[in-house]
């Protein structure tokens, strides 16, 4: 099955680990801000890739 994804949210999904993984520590490793970030975290989690975690983390899933 093909990936739905773009680049940049391939890219990130890569960074994030299968435990929580700070938003903070996400910005610091790709450079992007917060609001960009935000963003393609929130598609992530509406794809069933990621699920938010307490604290501002997100984790995994898939």
């Amino acid at each position: 099955m093909k990936s739905m994804l773009d680049l940049a949210q391939q890219t990130l999904l890569n960074r994030v680990l299968f435990s929580p993984t700070s938003i903070d520590d996400l910005v610091v490793i790709s450079g992007e801000s917060v609001e960009i970030l935000s963003s393609m975290l929130l598609i992530l989690e509406l794809q069933g890739y990621l699920e938010a975690t307490a604290g501002g983390c997100y984790t995994r899933i898939k």
